[in-house]
């Protein structure tokens, strides 16, 4: 996939829901589409305002958007397209990575666990994204298997994005 489609801006206007991807304590996650049949797709985070009025909630989703919009990319960090918001949620708009997440992966294999070789890999790409952040003036503070994510294509078992 080339570069130039991850990181062009959607047009907001044009996003129709696709389908959901997950919801968590604080957020859920849909799959967006720039137009019906455009085949340009992407995720959609879904924030609740009144969930987070709060200044430090506010502080952290601020934190959220830095790192997502870190001038110099990496292969290993999600970016994000775009940002918004309405009178009662806040937005994200990201690139769609569609390879599941860490924990779902293991899951899926036997036993729970990966060859030594993967385990390698995937370790060597979170510390690349841990570098990168830590390079940019961020600090990681919840490492966890549902906080990464693969991206489709890329090898065998996808390039780990960290997902803050």
């Amino acid at each position: 996939m080339p570069a130039s489609y991850l990181y062009e801006r959607p047009v907001v206007d044009d996003l129709v829901v696709t389908r959901g991807l997950g919801t968590g304590g604080y957020s859920c996650v849909v799959q967006v589409e720039e137009g019906v049949g455009s085949g340009r797709v992407f995720a959609l985070k879904c924030l609740d305002k009144l969930k987070h009025s709060r200044p430090k909630d506010r502080r952290r989703l601020q934190n959220e958007l830095n790192i997502l919009q870190i001038a110099e990319p990496s292969l290993f960090l999600l970016r994000a397209c775009v940002a918004f918001e309405s009178p009662t949620s806040i937005y994200f708009v990201t690139e769609a990575l569609g390879g599941g997440d860490l924990f779902s992966r293991a899951c899926q294999t036997d036993l729970g666990t990966f060859p030594e070789t993967q385990v390698r890999t995937i370790t060597s790409e979170i510390v690349l994204g841990l570098v990168h952040l830590h390079r940019n003036g961020f600090i990681h503070c919840d490492i966890k298997v549902r906080c990464h994510t693969f991206h489709l294509g890329a090898h065998f078992l996808g390039h780990l994005i960290a997902v803050i």
